[in-house]
């Protein structure tokens, strides 16, 4: 189909279409660098044909849906992020730029050459005049590198009414896509102790640093190498003065797990803490914010497609379990065939050293546009 060779040969306007994005800074929480985005991105939404829904978020810029009639095949969601980790001003000391096959700026990989990979696919399958197989939704969405929390309720419902996902984030290098991925929790617990001064009445003091420290000591046994489960206290706090027995006390945990079983498990723990000294209260906020991307029958389903699509180009794709969650996670969790790392191939995501490598992305938007077309 010449379309796709079209699509393979078009580094120009993948070029292009990248540039674009990674030269409008956009981190979360700027609300209006991040909403001139996103309109830009529904406008060019609306110039290839789709009709386009905004939803405002709270303290974030707005969601857009972008919506595309098809065929009788299946309905298909898109799911993109245009905002970055990268605040604003970081673009003038590290500049879009080109070296050979290499895209390299901030927001390349992660996920703005994701979106580039989509708008190439289509792009082309309307200039080939090939219509999509089934009804397709491109959801762009501003919260993703803050944990989707504005955006997560309307990501699942889309899900439920869509038949197959495919999540844009980048692939595991070398070409693989992100088909197993872990949860994400959260967690912060608070103690509240009893003050008394060091030196004087010691004993009327009761401890909420020492009862952290516990606290930190009880989610060590949690950890499990051999079975992908991690539960981490990153920061602790607590105290005021060193004359003082302190009253309070902080932890926050990042936890990992490859199932939600294991989320169950580490979550009934934390919960069932309980302070040596009863006068030091506890109390425990958060949990799972991303569920885990386990394997399913209906993603190893779509996988196959991919599969086969890919080796129409005389590729390979292959399978990645890793530990960073996405947005695919909410959509394959409520019952979506879901595809994850679909978007640029690249490496470096959140670092100075990110990029994204031209000729295998626009590989990644020749599967892409196969997929949605209906041609695998």
């Amino acid at each position: 189909m010449s379309w796709i060779a079209n699509i393979r040969e078009d580094d120009a306007r993948f070029e292009e279409l990248t540039r674009t994005l990674v030269e409008h800074e956009s981190p979360t929480r700027d609300v209006a660098g991040c909403t001139a985005l996103g309109e830009a991105l529904a406008s060019w939404a609306r110039a290839n044909g789709a009709d386009v829904e905004v939803r405002p978020a709270p303290a974030r810029a707005p969601h857009y849906a972008a919506r595309w009639t098809g065929g009788t095949g299946p309905s298909t969601l898109v799911l993109m992020h245009y905002d970055t980790v990268w605040p604003v001003g970081t673009l003038a000391e590290r500049p879009f730029a080109r070296d050979g096959d290499v895209l390299t700026g901030p927001g390349t990989l992660d996920m703005k050459g994701g979106i580039a990979v989509f708008q190439l696919a289509v792009e082309h399958l309307r200039a080939a005049g090939v219509a999509f197989d089934g009804p397709v939704t491109a959801l762009f969405t501003s919260d993703e590198e803050d944990g989707s929390a504005t955006s997560r309720a309307w990501i699942e419902a889309e899900a439920r009414a869509h038949d197959r996902a495919f999540c844009l984030e980048p692939g595991a290098d070398p070409f693989r896509l992100r088909m197993e991925r872990k949860g994400v929790g959260r967690y912060v617990a608070r103690f509240t102790g009893i003050a008394s001064h060091a030196g004087n009445a010691p004993e009327k003091g009761a401890s909420a640093v020492l009862e952290a420290s516990r606290f930190a000591l009880a989610t060590a046994p949690l950890n499990d190498p051999d079975s992908g489960v991690s539960c981490v206290v990153g920061v602790m706090n607590g105290g005021s003065v060193v004359n003082v027995v302190p009253a309070e006390a902080m932890a926050e945990v990042d936890v990992r797990v490859w199932t939600e079983a294991q989320a169950a498990n580490v979550d009934a723990t934390l919960r069932g803490f309980r302070p040596t000294d009863p006068r030091v209260a506890f109390h425990l906020e958060g949990g799972l914010n991303r569920p885990p991307l386990e394997r399913s029958d209906a993603n190893d389903a779509l996988f196959a497609e991919a599969v086969a699509a890919a080796a129409a180009i005389d590729r390979e794709l292959g399978r990645a379990a890793v530990g960073g969650g996405s947005d695919g996670s909410f959509a394959s969790t409520v019952g979506c065939a879901t595809l994850d790392g679909m978007g640029a191939a690249g490496d470096g995501p959140h670092t100075v050293g990110e990029h994204v490598r031209v000729r295998d992305s626009l590989d990644k938007a020749a599967i892409l546009a196969t997929l949605l077309a209906g041609r695998a």
